[in-house]
């Protein structure tokens, strides 16, 4: 919730100061003060929330509840490819994934965005050569399996694809070191 500046006592509830508004104003100004309140859902939230209203007048006390439904949009994933790869032939290999990026269109890092939420598939494939990964990124690999509880140190897909636990120490001839 946020609202624009007014002649009201505003104080924010303990926890998430979003999450909660309390205001004492002369009845006559709180309309004005209401009608500048905005509700932004959380980030890659959909779903049902609810917004509780209480006003008290130190005599009597009224409640009431607004039901809030965040749809769910169907904004695909933003997958941005170069345009082509150029490999000399007997190349020992060539960094080609730093040149891809995805990201969620509708988040706005700027406005608070954050796609820590977000797990995402991705597969990948040629038709002839092959794909390796850089060792820093199996080693990352593995300390993620090992803090998810694959204790044998590499996960499912890569173990299936015939990726071994790693030292990252062990740099093989056309890795960088």
């Amino acid at each position: 919730l946020r609202t624009v500046s007014h002649p009201a006592v505003v104080r924010v509830g303990p926890g998430d100061p979003r999450r909660r508004l309390e205001f004492r104003a002369p009845l006559h100004d709180l309309n004005d003060f209401l009608a500048q309140v905005e509700y932004a859902p959380d980030g890659n939230f959909n779903g049902a929330d609810e917004l509780t209203v209480s006003l008290t007048d130190t005599e009597f006390v009224v409640n009431s509840s607004v039901p809030i439904v965040v749809d769910a949009l169907s904004d695909p994933l933003v997958l941005v490819c170069p345009p082509g790869v150029d490999v000399a032939e007997g190349a020992q290999s060539v960094l080609i994934g730093s040149n891809i990026t995805i990201h969620d269109s509708d988040l706005e890092p700027a406005l608070g965005g954050n796609d820590s939420g977000t797990e995402v598939r991705v597969e990948i494939s040629v038709a002839s050569g092959g794909m390796l990964f850089l060792q820093e990124a199996l080693a990352a690999s593995d300390d993620r399996a090992h803090a998810n509880g694959d204790r044998a140190g590499v996960p499912a897909g890569l173990r299936a694809a015939g990726v071994a636990p790693t030292d990252a120490t062990d740099v093989p001839p056309g890795f960088r070191e």
